[in-house]
């Protein structure tokens, strides 16, 4: 069985130390980075997180998609614009 270890963290300020095990070429890129260019790897770690939550997004919309999104909210549910606007056009048709 695979134990499973929490990253290790650290309040420093206004930042937050995380430490974590790595393969040991990815550490080696990693040190590497930092010594090279300090903030570079805060900026791809945003990066990362960015297109993470885009791509959550994006996932949680795809699951509604059979719920359309309507005119007036612009959120998901019962009714499609196309739909909104013919039960408009033709109050007493159902």
């Amino acid at each position: 069985m695979t134990e499973k270890k929490a990253a290790k963290v650290q309040m420093k300020g206004d930042t937050l130390s995380v430490e974590m095990e790595l393969p040991i070429e990815l550490a080696e890129e990693i040190l590497r980075i930092q010594e090279e260019d300090p903030d570079l790897l805060a900026r791809m770690f945003q990066y990362a997180l960015t297109r993470r939550m885009v791509y959550q997004q994006l996932k949680s919309q795809d699951e509604r998609q059979d719920r359309p999104v309507t005119r007036e909210t612009g959120f998901h549910g019962s009714l499609s614009a196309r739909e909104e606007r013919l039960a408009a056009e033709n109050p007493g048709d159902e």
